[in-house]
């Protein structure tokens, strides 16, 4: 591991570590490890959740012989520009609370002196107006959905605004969260969600609110997401593309065909009348998700069992790993 910079932050002792790993080596670093950053926001920890996330499937695919060096590799790019906006953001979110308190008066060590600051700016109606833009600046800091669950990986985009989350349904973004009932209990290994704890909730919204869609991704496989009226087609595409694989491959690689209409529905109201818009699986399209619950790729119909079979092989970067490939390649 090479050291390459170490970065004091502006506002507060915060280290940056980066470190150049060689292609030859294997490990891999997560969390703070990886980044730290000021913990305005809290966003530390939930980037180290989310680098975890996204790589825990990728080292069992390799360990498995399922996956080779670039899948590996694809860490660092989903990942990188996910901590670099967090990191900025977690700055932003200091100097602007910083702000706060320096509106409020209460920067002064002399605890009394702070005190008196205080109470002297609340009655104050031109200092009330700092105070009130302060408040309105801390919205970012508690409130940013879209930074925690709308990163779209591949998309380096900085968010105009961390709080304001829209569900897409692209490859690389978290798959669109919508309540589900599951006609087979199988469909899962998760328990139901338990959110009677809730007052605001009625018997029967609490009923509805049991398991998402979000739930129908497994952490050791695929899932491939389709809507009953073309199931037939895409299990057909699933058999021949298992065929195309060479020996010792298809019992490694494990894909789930979750159907709308026989494997779950959507629950009624407007959040399911949004997914089923948003992934228009009626027209035949399928999603195909990742371990850990991003878009591998989003596939209109009449795509076949070739189409999958070369975004899998991409991603999981097979050419390394699998010396016949050209076998494959002839009869696709």
């Amino acid at each position: 591991m090479e050291l390459l910079t170490i970065y004091l932050d502006e506002t507060m002792m915060t280290i940056h570590i980066n470190a150049n790993m060689s292609p030859v080596i294997k490990e891999r670093v997560a969390g703070d490890a990886a980044h730290s950053f000021p913990p305005t926001g809290g966003l530390g920890l939930n980037s180290g959740l989310g680098d975890v996330h996204n790589l825990a499937y990728k080292l069992a695919a390799v360990l498995r012989g399922l996956g080779g060096d670039s899948l590996l590799d694809s860490y660092e790019f989903d990942r990188r520009n996910v901590a670099m906006v967090n990191s900025q953001q977690s700055v932003k979110n200091g100097k602007q609370i910083f702000g706060l308190l320096k509106a409020f008066g209460t920067t002064d060590s002399n605890m009394e002196v702070a005190r008196r600051n205080l109470y002297r700016n609340i009655e104050d109606r031109h200092a009330m107006k700092d105070i009130n833009q302060g408040i309105e600046n801390q919205r970012e800091h508690f409130d940013n959905l879209g930074l925690h669950i709308g990163y779209i990986y591949g998309d380096h985009r900085i968010p105009e605004n961390a709080s304001i989350y829209r569900p897409v349904c692209i490859r690389g973004g978290r798959l669109p969260h919508a309540w589900i009932r599951l006609y087979s209990q199988e469909e899962t290994a998760l328990p139901p969600i338990d959110s009677s704890y809730v007052a605001e909730l009625s018997p029967e919204e609490v009923e509805m609110k049991r398991y998402s869609t979000l739930d129908l991704c497994t952490f050791d496989a695929f899932t491939l997401i389709a809507d009953q009226g073309t199931a037939l087609h895409w299990k057909q595409a699933l058999k021949e593309m298992c065929e195309c694989l060479p020996a010792g491959m298809s019992y490694k690689l494990k894909i789930r065909l979750a159907i709308r209409g026989s494997d779950f529905d959507l629950q009624p109201g407007k959040n399911g009348e949004d997914w089923v818009q948003l992934t228009k699986l009626y027209d035949g399209n399928a999603i195909l998700v990742r371990p850990d619950q991003h878009i591998l790729e989003c596939f209109k119909f009449p795509a076949g069992y070739s189409e999958l079979l070369r975004v899998l092989r991409e991603h999981l970067g097979w050419d390394t790993v699998v010396p016949d490939w050209h076998k494959v390649d002839s009869v696709l």
